[in-house]
Order: C-alpha cells, then sequence, then structure tokens
C-alpha cells in the first residue's frame, strides 16, 4: 500500500495495477516493488482525469506477461533476436525486431546485424536489399525473403552482385522466395515448378495453370516415363495415351499390360519397326500390311501379300468377309462359290424351275459328295460305279456318255453311249435313220452308226467307207414313221 496524501492528511491505499492512473507521476502509486511487485512506473499519459495524472506501465525496455484485467503479471525485459514472443510488444524495439512466427525477429526487408551496437544493445535489424536489388558484402540481400547475392550476374563481378532466389528450389512470387511446388501446385510459369522432378506450369486443359508432368510422362514421386505397349501397368494413368495405349487385360492387375485401346487399332511396329504408335487396322484391299493383325480381324480379313483380304475361302460382301457358297447354293458370282481347288464351283444357271443361279461344276465336271468337289467327267470307257452313295454322273455329260453296266459285277459300269447311240470321236450321236417326210436320210459311212435295232444299215457304206452313204431300210423292207 501508499500514503495518498502530504504530512497534514491521505490515506493509505492499495497500489495501483497495469494500466490504472497515478499522481501525480509518482511511482509510488504504482506496484512497483519486486519480487513480488509487479515492477511498474508511473508513465506520462493523457487521460480524461487531466494532464497532470498518468499511468501505471512497465518501463522502457519491458513488457508486462500477464492480463492487465487480471493483474497477474509483472514487468520482465523485452525479448532479443530469436526468442520466442506472442506479440511485437514483447520484442525489443531498440533493434527493431517484429514478432513473426512465434519469434522475435526482423521485418521483411531488413536483416541482422549481431555486430551493431544499438542503444546499449548489441545486434539490429538493419535495411537489405530487395528481389533483383544491387547487393555487396556489406549490403546484403533480405534473408526473411530468402534471397542471396548472385555476385555472378554482372559477368562475373565479385563485389556486387544482385538478389535473386535460388532456382534450384525456389522463386520469387511476388513477396518471398516461395518453395517451388509439387505436383497440382497452383502456378503462372515453369519456375514456380520443380523442374527437376520434370514438372512444368501445365497449358493441358485438365491441368491448366498447375504443376504436371509433361504428356510424355506420369507422376511416380517424380514425372516418370510413361510405359509402351506390352509392358505390365495397373492403370491407364501409367500408359503412353499419346501413343493410344491404355492399361488393358482380364484376370486381375498380373495380367494386365499397355494396349491400343480397342480391336479397331494394332501397334504398328509388332512386324517391322515403324512409328511405334497404335494404328487403324487397314481395311479391305487396303495396304500396306506386313501381318495378320494388322487387318480388320474382325471382319475376317487376313494379309495377302501386302493388300488386306479375305481368305481364300471367303469372299468380301462389302463389309465383312462371308464363308464361300456351297454346291447347289443359291449365287450371283462365281467368287461367292467356292471356286477353289479341289472343288471349283461355278456360278451358273442351275437346273431348278424356275431356274436360278446357283454354285455348280462346270460342263465337263460331276459332283462327288464324298470329296465334296467337282470332279472331272470320265471319258469313253472309262470305269464309273453304277451305284453308290457317293458318286452320280461321273461320265461326260457334255458327250452324253452313260455308266453301262459291263456285266462283272452288280455295281461295275463303264463311261459308253447307249444302244440308241453311237460314237463319233466326240460325244454319243444318236443312230441314223432313214429319210420320213421332209426328213432326209442320216449320212453314215457303217451300219453301227445307223437304227441297227430297227433293221436299218448303212447299205453303201459297208463296202465303200469312203464314201457318204444314207441309213436306209433292207430292199425288203420300209420305214414306218412311229
Amino acid at each position: 500500500m501508499f500514503w495518498n496524501g502530504n504530512m497534514n492528511s491521505g490515506t493509505c491505499e492499495y497500489k495501483r495495477t497495469v494500466n490504472q492512473y497515478c499522481y501525480p507521476y509518482d511511482n509510488n502509486w504504482c506496484d512497483d516493488t519486486g519480487p513480488v511487485g509487479q515492477g511498474l512506473t508511473c508513465a506520462s499519459y493523457t487521460n480524461p482525469y487531466g494532464s497532470e495524472y498518468g499511468v501505471c506501465q512497465c518501463s522502457a525496455n519491458q513488457y508486462y506477461n500477464g492480463s492487465a484485467s487480471l493483474a497477474n503479471g509483472f514487468c520482465v525485459a523485452q525479448h532479443v533476436y530469436n526468442q520466442s514472443c506472442t506479440s511485437t510488444s514483447q520484442c525489443d524495439y531498440r533493434i527493431n525486431l517484429t514478432c513473426s512466427n512465434n519469434l522475435c525477429t526482423c521485418s521483411s526487408g531488413y536483416n541482422y546485424n549481431p555486430s551493431i551496437n544499438s542503444s546499449g544493445v548489441m545486434g539490429f535489424c538493419q535495411p537489405a536489399s530487395g528481389y533483383l536489388q544491387n547487393c555487396t558484402a556489406i549490403l546484403t540481400c533480405s534473408t526473411s525473403q530468402n534471397l542471396y547475392c548472385d555476385f555472378s550476374y554482372y559477368n562475373g563481378s565479385n563485389t556486387t552482385g544482385v538478389c535473386e532466389c535460388n532456382s534450384s528450389w525456389s522463386y520469387w512470387d511476388g513477396t518471398t522466395c516461395a518453395s517451388k511446388l509439387s505436383i497440382g501446385g497452383l502456378c503462372t510459369s515453369n519456375t514456380n515448378c520443380i523442374s527437376s522432378d520434370g514438372l512444368f506450369c501445365s497449358n493441358y486443359t485438365q491441368s491448366l495453370g498447375t504443376c504436371d508432368c509433361d504428356s510424355s510422362h506420369y507422376w511416380n514421386g517424380t514425372c516418370s516415363l510413361k510405359l509402351w505397349y506390352n509392358v505390365s501397368c495397373t492403370s491407364s494413368y501409367v500408359c503412353d495415351d499419346n501413343r493410344g495405349l491404355q492399361c488393358q487385360g482380364l484376370g486381375g492387375i498380373m495380367f494386365q499390360r499397355c494396349d491400343c485401346y480397342n480391336t479397331s487399332y494394332i501397334w504398328d511396329s509388332l512386324y517391322i519397326t515403324r512409328q511405334d504408335k497404335c494404328m487403324l487396322k487397314l481395311g479391305y484391299n487396303q495396304s500396306t500390311c506386313y501381318g495378320n493383325l494388322e487387318c480388320q480381324d474382325y471382319n475376317y480379313l487376313v494379309c495377302n501379300g501386302t493388300k488386306c483380304d479375305c481368305l481364300y475361302t471367303a469372299y468380301w460382301d462389302g463389309t465383312v468377309c462371308q464363308p464361300k457358297r456351297n454346291y447347289t447354293d443359291p449365287c450371283s458370282f462365281t467368287y461367292q462359290c467356292r471356286d477353289f481347288g479341289p472343288v471349283n464351283l461355278i456360278c451358273t444357271m442351275g437346273t431348278t424351275i424356275p431356274q436360278v443361279l446357283q454354285c455348280l461344276c462346270n460342263a465337263t465336271s460331276f459332283w462327288d459328295d464324298c470329296q465334296q468337289a467337282c470332279i472331272v467327267s470320265k471319258k469313253i470307257y472309262q470305269s464309273c460305279t453304277l451305284t453308290t452313295n457317293c458318286s452320280s454322273n461321273e461320265c461326260d455329260k457334255a458327250a452324253n456318255l452313260q455308266c453301262l453296266n459291263t456285266s462283272i459285277s452288280s455295281n461295275a459300269g463303264w463311261c459308253n453311249c447307249t444302244s440308241l447311240q453311237w460314237w463319233n470321236g466326240s460325244y454319243c450321236r444318236d443312230k441314223g435313220i432313214p429319210a420320213w417326210g421332209s426328213n432326209s436320210s442320216a449320212l453314215c459311212n457303217s451300219s453301227y452308226q445307223c437304227a441297227d435295232y430297227n433293221l436299218v444299215s448303212c447299205p453303201l457304206g459297208a463296202n465303200w467307207p469312203s464314201r457318204n452313204s444314207t441309213c436306209e431300210c433292207a430292199t425288203t423292207k420300209y420305214w414306218v414313221c412311229s
């Protein structure tokens, strides 16, 4: 307590605490004793009580470490450089300190020089050079902005340089040298991103204005080269989409590979080295192919020489390769039939009524069901089979030959003319008959050429074969038209 009056009058009062008034500038009014007291002094202060009144505060270079409303603190010395703080008032103003990040430090644009004596205190925050300003060994760059003096800036001069950011890890953000950004960091130029990790400030639509890998790389802690064809993968993100690759495969990760993204495309270097990318598979009659997989195999095309074509057993219908048609199937063109050997079908008018184009054998061949092929018809006097489940019309139909019994066995035969015909060297011709009506007698030079089964003969041909004769009845007979 203290006496608030003079020798003649006054009372004892409790000493004032921090921020309470005192009069008349008498330190005795303030709790100034220690160690129990707060160490306050009566300082000049403009207040409503009049100019003769002061206020109880800590002396210069001190601060109150408690709550003024609770009066639970006392005056302590202000902190020096790099000591902890919660407000700038706790830092020694004589050194030009401020409280930043809970430490007494220099303001931005100032550097701490421990060799300067400021008002009896060693150390002082002196002005520093800012970004792109000149610097020397004495005029240093602002360390609070992470700047350094680049003495190589002026062509190798070692006395004067320029304050810059260390480009290996930082960039100037307008206020300080900020750490370069990793993947996804917002950026305005490539210098903002960690180039040593392969990052740049993206101009791609999906990552515009952020640090990203270029289109040939993917992020894997650093920018790694995207994977090529047939390399194991876990997602399409790691495959080189610039080359048309995606992560494909069934049966789990163990079976997944970077491959062209659908069946319409194929890796162009499967057979020969080309551009190393996915190319559109070639269509019908397109070139140049080097293997079947380069053709539209989903349309059953194969590489035939250097062009994509159907297999010889199929034909192109304008959309897809269709199997060539079998015997008696309807057709429009021979290429639609099984025209390849040994089948050799052609598209020709059939024997149906009405007639339609069918896949059939040519006139000199017959269809063999067992061999499923057109077989060349047998000639005169060649053996043939009379009865079988696998053959019919073995003899040359164009020559009118038929398979006739040889009497050797029930099914053995030979290709010959019937008894009503004769072989003229090329085909079976009907045996001739005498003249009747307006028709003249058939020419002959031997009786076997005439209808001998009706007693018609070649009377002159027998004696003069070189002379043309006619088929006639015997002199005792005449021809009756039936």
